[in-house]
């Protein structure tokens, strides 16, 4: 069975939120789902235009102040219903990559000071991500958002400052493993 692109419903749930053009769109994604779900315009257009092929999205041209007409985006009621019928589904597993474990398995074939020198990048990188999300869910909390959206940003937040911290206390328990050790 052929994997159903994601950016699409990316798009449709950011739209069900409210018409945006894809500039805005673009922003929305990196201020509210970026940490955990990247897009890039060359993959929204696309799918903009897709989307509204199909019925799922109405576009408009609008212009704002002195600047060039834009097209706004608006979700369609056949969107929405998409977006509810694909909330619905099962969760579908996606293959799990990772480069830092690839090189410490294979991690004989170097001194193991590389390898400490990449989990202390892990480190740095996790302790920078958790003080980010930590300042998202404060702006977060303070915001006039609904409740329900409030709280499952907060869910979301919650999971990547427990991932990051997670990381962060594995990199340090492996660098001192891999110091530790006689390989």
């Amino acid at each position: 069975m052929a994997r159903i692109n994601k950016t699409r419903y990316a798009l449709l749930g950011i739209l069900g939120q409210g018409p945006q053009n894809a500039y805005e769109i673009k922003k929305t994604i990196e201020q509210s789902i970026g940490f955990f779900w990247q897009e890039s315009f060359g993959q929204i257009y696309p799918i903009l235009k897709q989307l509204e092929k199909e019925g799922c999205l109405k576009s408009s041209k609008e212009k704002k102040g002195s600047g060039p007409e834009s097209t706004i985006y608006k979700i369609a009621p056949k969107g929405k219903k998409e977006l509810k019928e694909w909330l619905e589904k099962p969760v579908e597993k996606s293959p799990y990559r990772n480069e830092l474990l690839l090189k410490l398995f294979f991690g004989n074939h170097v001194d193991k000071d590389v390898l400490i020198g990449h989990l202390q990048d892990t480190k740095e990188e996790a302790k920078r991500l958790t003080e980010i999300y930590e300042n998202i869910r404060e702006l977060v909390e303070d915001s006039d958002n609904p409740k329900t959206s409030k709280m499952l940003s907060l869910v979301t937040l919650d999971f990547g400052i427990a991932t990051a911290k997670s990381f962060l206390q594995w990199a340090e328990e492996s660098k001192i493993k891999i110091k530790n050790s006689d390989f």
